[in-house]
């Protein structure tokens, strides 16, 4: 999927159906998703990006069910800003491309529980869907994670 010089790829086919909206995506969607995220995040935030390095120290903790819903990355005055973030699977596959590590974060945790992962997780960033944001913000805070470090995945919460 993430282009292996010299490779002859199928015709497109769906490979994501979202079972709540019926929308679907396709082989070449998802890989264009996957590229155009991994950009995004490890690109200089000079650049727009949220430069997201794993060779930094960077570790990004994902607090989300496993969901598809929007594609939205913004660049405000300079700075990476956004309404949505990619859905779950193509934001791990564009975390995956490009090399940075991350900890998936069970949606059903408690914040004591979250504060426990992200701490052993080591997380430097965070995605979490708007729902879960106030136990984020707790756990967070727990463990020293900065707001500012903290995306919304799948929409956009007021005030962020």
């Amino acid at each position: 999927m993430f282009g292996e010089p010299g490779k002859v790829y199928p015709p497109d086919f769906t490979v994501q159906i979202y079972a709540v909206s019926g929308r679907k995506r396709s082989l070449y969607g998802l890989r264009q998703a996957v590229l155009e995220g991994a950009t995004a995040l490890a690109a200089p935030v000079a650049e727009g990006g949220l430069g997201l390095d794993a060779a930094a120290g960077h570790m990004v903790g994902i607090y989300s069910h496993n969901c598809m819903v929007s594609t939205l990355f913004l660049c405000v005055d300079g700075a990476p800003k956004f309404a949505a973030v990619q859905d779950y699977v193509a934001l791990v596959n564009s975390l995956i491309y490009a090399a940075i590590p991350i900890g998936l974060l069970s949606a059903f945790a408690t914040a004591y529980e979250l504060a426990h992962a992200l701490r052993t997780s080591k997380s430097t960033h965070l995605f979490v869907q708007p729902e879960l944001l106030p136990k984020a913000l707790e756990a967070a805070k727990q463990v020293g994670l900065p707001e500012a470090g903290i995306y919304i995945l799948e929409g956009s919460v007021a005030g962020r």
